[in-house]
């Protein structure tokens, strides 16, 4: 067992770090990589890697094991940073457009799932995810999704989803670590298609500015923009529908009962 005084870790206590690292690599690293990528590729020159070489192996270092393990370590650790603030950055501005300005209501959340689960449950499952919302947070989710009291469609769902959330983390860690999962990739995903975005619309002005003919780069952003898009349509309901299933699966009529 782990030791809270500063002992070995227990397995519980290291699953809780893997989740939420790997939360940053998938939702924030990796786009973050790829958008410096393709900003290194649009506007720095071609003798530009040839230079970041020469100024990480200075003459006399090329045959250095211990100076060459040193600098791929630093490097490394430095396009890890920075791919993380960037991809921080990235999934900060794409939450406007494409979280909260996006509507999202309720019968497309769960149009292709009401007749298969209502089978075994009393009432549609709507009626059960209201019922239970009513009894352990107090809030009415058909009132919610209508859009009443200031808010859209989408932050209703969205903000009921999470407070599912927060009840599958109190009830299950194990389940409530999956969410994890769908959240980073769901930020990882909306990062890489804005970022996409922002890359296409730059080379698009180069185009313009320079009268250059070369469209291959402006054809695989607009591409992985678009695909990126769809996927998250997906991801996005996913992640929404995900956290209602996991709410029912830990509130089920004999956890009712007791409360």
């Amino acid at each position: 067992m782990g030791d809270e005084s500063g002992g070995i870790p227990s397995a519980g206590q290291v699953g809780g770090i893997i989740p939420h690292f790997y939360f940053d690599v998938i939702g924030r690293i990796l786009p973050g990589a790829f958008f410096i990528i393709g900003l290194a590729i649009l506007l720095l020159p071609a003798s530009g890697l040839d230079e970041f070489k020469r100024s990480l192996l200075p003459p006399g270092k090329e045959e250095s094991g211990t100076y060459l393990i040193f600098a791929a370590t630093v490097t490394l650790f430095g396009i890890a940073l920075f791919s993380y603030i960037v991809g921080s950055l990235l999934g900060s501005v794409s939450y406007i457009p494409f979280e909260k300005c996006r509507t999202m209501d309720r019968r497309s959340v769960f149009c292709d799932v009401r007749g298969k689960l209502s089978k075994d449950l009393p009432h549609p499952i709507e009626e059960v995810i209201g019922q239970r919302l009513k009894k352990y947070f107090g809030v009415d989710f058909f009132e919610a999704e209508t859009g009443e009291h200031g808010m859209l469609k989408h932050e209703s769902l969205s903000g009921l989803s999470k407070l599912c959330t927060y009840y599958v983390w109190q009830k299950n860690v194990n389940l409530g670590q999956m969410t994890t999962r769908w959240d980073a990739e769901n930020l990882g995903n909306r990062s890489v298609m804005f970022g996409a975005g922002v890359l296409a619309l730059v080379r698009a002005v180069q185009l313009l500015r320079c009268h250059d003919r070369h469209y291959i780069f402006l054809g695989m952003m607009v591409s992985i923009a678009v695909s990126a898009f769809y996927h998250y349509k997906y991801l996005r309901r996913i992640q929404v529908l995900g956290r209602f299933f996991l709410f029912l699966a830990v509130s089920g009529p004999e956890d009712s009962e007791k409360g």
